[in-house]
């Protein structure tokens, strides 16, 4: 499901993550597969933030809550969390 022409294929994210391609798109953001550099190319996910849902500037909060809730949560059927972040354009991941 790769976009062309999506500017952060290929992207080092926290100098640590490359964005390999798009996994899937939802109303507030991008899942990317990625490849975590300091782990030997480990496959990861990440999760960034559409720039039009950033607008407003309570969807940031929002997601920041969404990812300490999930990150305390423990179960086979949940992603686990292991980082997050800002990109350089300020958008969360």
């Amino acid at each position: 499901m790769t976009r062309v022409g999506d500017p952060l294929i290929g992207a080092m994210v926290s100098e640590r993550y490359r964005i390999a391609s798009i996994v899937g798109r939802g109303g507030m953001g991008v899942v990317y597969r990625g490849e975590d550099e300091r782990l030997h190319g480990r496959p990861c996910a990440i999760k960034v933030l559409l720039s039009s849902f950033t607008a407003d500037p309570e969807n940031p909060q929002r997601f920041d809550r969404e990812v300490r809730i999930i990150s305390m949560l423990r179960s086979p059927h949940l992603v686990h969390v292991f980082d997050t972040g800002r990109l350089e354009d300020g958008r969360p991941y």
